[in-house]
């Protein structure tokens, strides 16, 4: 991918990205057009009918025969195998049509490839909903059966909106760093060359055909890139300057650099991290935003446990997670959603909150956040902490869905130790 020009790398990269966004759909597909098991058929091969289903159905630009064409080119092994792909693809072509609707219903033929654009099946291509509605929609969005499951029951009336979001593309949102207004970052972004599409909450979100790493607002130090619900948290963590500030799980630095912000560079924020294998981002953000005189980084260790000395006016645990709430960006999480996974994390986060409590001085606070809207991960263990503890209690929490946001989700919840008040 690193040898195609940027315009062909990017159409590269949003295929790749989008059959992992919705493999579960296209192996559902396949397996009814092809004759023999999807996993039998050999990698190659079967990448290259994934790509080409997933163009069929999703892209609208290219005509169908140019990316039948262009699929069976890129089999560059015996006839048979192009005549397979070939085949195969020619009769998902001819067997599917874009309808009119505004929604597809919840039935074995109709998929949204995305908003505006329902296509039906003339074969039953989803798990019927009547016998199994999880299976059928963790086929159609391309979610583990546990996650659909948890939501079918947790949000009864709105689950599908989101599976919906969480199987959407979302463009780079950028935050703009203390002092410059978002109309003024709408200008420098302009000007720089990128397109502006909106803005939502304190960001705005934008779309480069260039690389976002030499985009002018983010060299110059004028801005972030932030989501909207990660913009929240150092706000809702509520700083003030000359405090002493822990952020104890710092890299890449997003909210760290955020935290100093809000300080107007006074006081102290300890960036912690775990050894130095991820502090270069960590290290280049505080320095690219000039927050070197009040961020102090410190090493936690391999096995984190060398914890900063002293006690914290307020301490943020912005926890490592499932990312449940940001699929729409981080694509692969999507399949690592399974007990296994969820026990190790919550475990790790637990671990983590009870470490942070104990460096919170009294009246202190403690925030804790995740990008997961799992129940488990989030208040359900901010109050093991609370009763296990005993010195803590809620001041407020936030719970934000993606599809209720129209970007991100998470989760945050702020803990007063007892003692006196904390300033605000």
């Amino acid at each position: 991918m690193a040898r195609l020009d940027p315009p062909r790398r990017k159409q590269a990269h949003d295929l790749v990205l989008g059959v992992r966004r919705n493999l579960f759909l296209l192996d559902a597909v396949l397996r009814r057009y092809l004759k023999q098991p999807v996993k039998s058929v050999p990698p190659p091969v079967r990448e290259a009918l994934r790509c080409g289903v997933y163009d069929l159905v999703f892209n609208e630009r290219v005509p169908a025969a140019a990316i039948v064409s262009d699929t069976v080119a890129l089999i560059r092994r015996s006839g048979s195998l192009r005549g397979l792909v070939n085949a195969v693809l020619r009769r998902v072509a001819d067997e599917f049509e874009v309808v009119d609707m505004e929604r597809a219903p919840t039935d074995r033929h109709h998929v949204c490839a995305r908003p505006q654009r329902i296509v039906r099946f003339e074969r039953p291509v989803l798990p019927d909903p009547d016998i199994d509605i999880v299976k059928h929609y963790a086929t159609r969005y391309t979610l583990t059966e546990l996650f659909v499951g948890a939501f079918v029951h947790a949000l009864p009336i709105d689950h599908e909106a989101l599976f919906e979001a969480c199987s959407r593309r979302m463009p780079v949102s950028l935050r703009p760093v203390a002092g410059v207004s978002l109309d003024e970052l709408r200008r420098r972004v302009e000007a720089a060359g990128a397109t502006v599409i909106g803005a939502r909450g304190g960001v705005i979100e934008i779309r480069s055909s260039g690389p976002m790493s030499g985009l002018a607002p983010l060299t110059d130090g004028s801005a972030v890139v932030q989501d909207m619900v990660a913009a929240e948290v150092a706000p809702f963590v509520d700083p003030q300057p000359g405090e002493r500030v822990l952020d104890l799980c710092a890299p890449p630095g997003g909210k760290t650099v955020h935290l100093a912000e809000l300080m107007n560079g006074e006081g102290e924020v300890v960036a912690a991290h775990l050894g130095q294998a991820h502090t270069a981002r960590l290290r280049e953000n505080v320095a690219r935003l000039g927050h070197d005189g009040i961020v102090t980084l410190h090493d936690l260790g391999e096995r984190g446990a060398a914890m900063p000395e002293g006690l914290f006016d307020r301490v943020l645990v912005d926890a490592p997670c499932s990312n449940t709430g940001v699929l729409m960006k981080r694509v692969d999480a999507r399949f690592r959603v399974n007990e296994d996974e969820l026990r190790r994390l919550e475990a790790l986060q637990r671990e983590l909150l009870i470490r942070a409590a104990d460096l919170v001085r009294p009246g202190g606070v403690l925030v804790y956040a995740t990008c997961s809207i799992i129940p488990g991960e989030n208040h359900l263990l901010t109050r093991q902490l609370i009763e296990a503890r005993g010195t803590f209690r809620i001041d407020e929490e936030r719970l934000r869905y993606p599809h209720r946001t129209g970007r991100d989700g998470g989760y945050m919840a702020r803990m007063v130790r007892d003692g006196m008040v904390a300033s605000s």
